[in-house]
């Protein structure tokens, strides 16, 4: 999981919660683009693959 997608995760319990406007996650999820896979910058963990 990217840092993107845990902030507007955290936003999104946030807005659950009353703290923060539904308007506040759908404005970072568009920023971060969360809905584009090709968004996403290139893998920087072990893939695994030896």
């Amino acid at each position: 999981m990217d840092a993107e997608s845990v902030t507007v995760a955290a936003l999104g319990t946030l807005a659950d919660r009353g703290e923060v406007s539904r308007h506040a996650v759908a404005e970072a999820a568009a920023k971060y683009k969360i809905d584009d896979p090709q968004a996403a910058g290139p893998q920087t963990t072990d893939s695994g693959v030896a």
